[in-house]
């Protein structure tokens, strides 16, 4: 037989008659025991008529109905409808599910009765914020005096009464450490409904797993303190890391160790911490500085593995220092490496130029040669390694590099190879230029600037012109002068510097304070050579030598040439 067609055994549901009693009810927001009492706080009888009646009247509730001075609770009215219904159960049934009727219904469902006996059309609930309340009964202010004059109902009394406060209040001193009588005000405050604040969590936090295994909530957004040594060049060399870094260490390569040997925690879980991270880092970094005493931070970002590229601004300071300016600005020397003492070091100078990058580079500076490595030991660290590093950080004069910031032995233009081999280095260090002597650099600097200009704004490099800017180099031109752009220290240069260079020195320099004291070293200018420059212009030409001397250096020298 169709499905339409089959017989339908489901009985219909009792109907009953909505001709019933209206009524109105009272949400009390108080466990009410005694009924006559719960009424007595609302107004009374009569106070619920009137607002049944009248729907713009509210009920108040009043805990202390005998004080005239409390605020009141008001109710807000709802008439939407709902039916009462009387339920009967076997005796003892819903005392049997602790007063649960649902669950007494849920048992009983063949054996109970429903009955509708009414309609609720009216429904006054205390949902508001209560006011804040002050008790009076203890003011002698208003139990002796404000009472009676506010039941007397006599306005020309409350006058009188009102005067003489004010005279009184003149004449009267107020100790500063004594309470004020004063009766309550009216309304303390403005809204009686709650504020919904919508409470959301930090963004920037999130939880952790800690090396015990707890859950610890934390702030992403707050850097934490990184104990990075800067040097001025004339400080002592650091040949090690601050107390702080070494015990730090030693504490969490001793975590590592009780984790590994703990048979409950996974190796997974242990190599993905930051402890783990960070040691292992550091014993690759360790291999890179043993192989090359001086980097800079691109260099070190390409080969150090992803996975671990946010814990390396922590690792370095195990390993290197940095100096604030000088011919080694911007690098990383490995503890114990005094770039000033051999001129060995010539090689690990940086030049860093002020020239506007082609906005359509591409993001090579920001890869990682390795993608994941799980532990330093697992790799070999030697020349072939370090060779890897692409063309694209490195100036060769025919490809445009990713980066602003060159050491002086990775520099592969073939004009600047030849000016480097064909100059001794300075028997000593020079402050500013290192182990070159200022006429080479400005030539060097003359190349680049003007290569990186042609390459960066896809134009040909014009020889006789890059000849003539060469041959115009002078070294009164170089030492003080520098819009040429390059190193160290001039902020004056156009465009833009290498900026994430800058950037993460400077995130570095803001959480250190350095525990070398600058060294007694005599850097005396020479005076006879400031004069030479000097007697070569006017001083009545004063727009010549700007630029040529710095305001520290006049006040270095004697007070006869200072005064010029």
């Amino acid at each position: 037989m169709p499905k339409q067609h089959q017989k339908d055994n489901r009985k219909l549901a009792k109907t009953y008659s909505l001709d019933i009693p209206h009524y109105s009810s009272v949400e009390f927001p108080l466990n009410v025991v005694n009924n006559d009492k719960a009424v007595e706080l609302i107004g009374g009888k009569s106070k619920i008529n009137k607002s049944i009646v009248e729907d713009n009247i509210p009920l108040e509730l009043r805990l202390r109905p005998d004080d005239a001075y409390q605020h009141p609770i008001n109710s807000s009215l709802a008439t939407n409808e709902n039916l009462l219904v009387k339920i009967k159960l076997p005796k003892g049934e819903l005392n049997k599910y602790n007063n649960d009727i649902s669950k007494a219904i849920m048992n009983n469902k063949n054996n109970f009765e429903l009955e509708p006996v009414g309609l609720v059309n009216k429904n006054f609930k205390f949902r508001g914020i209560a006011d804040f309340q002050i008790y009076t009964k203890s003011s002698e202010f208003i139990s002796n005096d404000l009472n009676k004059i506010l039941s007397s109902y006599d306005f020309h009394d409350v006058v009188d009464f009102t005067d003489s406060l004010v005279t009184e209040g003149k004449n009267k001193k107020i100790d500063a450490k004594s309470n004020l009588d004063l009766p309550p005000l009216p309304v303390y405050a403005k809204v009686n409904v709650p504020f919904h604040y919508n409470y959301n969590s930090n963004k920037s936090s999130s939880t952790v797993m800690q090396e015990n295994g707890r859950i610890k909530l934390i702030n992403k957004k707050v850097p934490s303190k990184i104990y990075s040594i800067f040097v001025n060049i004339d400080d002592p060399t650091p040949t090690s890391p601050i107390p702080n870094l070494v015990s730090q260490l030693r504490e969490m390569e001793k975590i590592v160790k009780d984790q590994f040997e703990n048979p409950t925690i996974k190796n997974f879980y242990i190599k993905n911490t930051f402890n783990y991270q960070l040691i292992e880092c550091i014993k690759f970094v360790r291999k890179l500085f043993d192989i090359k005493p001086i980097w800079i931070r691109k260099h070190l970002n390409y080969l150090i593995p992803e996975n671990w590229r946010n814990v390396t601004k922590y690792a370095l300071p195990h390993v290197s220092y940095s100096m604030k300016k000088g011919p080694w600005r911007q690098t990383y020397i490995k503890y114990g490496v005094d770039p000033k003492s051999n001129s060995m070091y010539l090689s690990y100078q940086t030049e860093n130029f002020r020239v506007q990058k082609d906005s359509n580079d591409n993001n090579i500076e920001s890869k990682s040669m390795i993608a994941y490595l799980e532990s330093a030991d697992d790799i070999e660290v030697n020349e072939s390694f370090l060779s890897k590093i692409p063309d694209e950080y490195f100036f060769d004069g025919q490809i445009s590099p990713v980066m602003m910031t060159f050491q002086i032995g990775d520099i592969r233009d073939p004009l600047i190879k030849k000016i480097l081999q064909n100059v001794e280095p300075n028997t000593k260090v020079d402050v500013n230029n290192g182990w070159l002597d200022s006429i080479t650099l400005g030539k060097i600097r003359t190349i680049i600037r003007y290569k990186l200009l042609q390459l960066n704004s896809n134009r040909p490099i014009d020889q006789s012109k890059l000849t003539s800017l060469i041959d115009n180099v002078k070294a009164e031109e170089v030492d003080n002068n520098e819009s040429i752009e390059a190193n160290n220290n001039n902020d004056d240069a156009d465009g833009n510097v290498d900026e994430e260079e800058e950037a993460e020195e400077d995130d570095q320099q803001e959480e250190f304070t350095s525990p070398f004291k600058k060294a007694d070293v005599d850097n005396k200018l020479d005076e006879d050579d400031i004069l030479n420059r000097l007697s070569k212009y006017h001083a009545a030409d004063i727009s010549n030598i700007v630029g040529l001397l710095k305001q520290e250096d006049l006040m270095d020298i004697n007070a006869g040439v200072s005064t010029i």
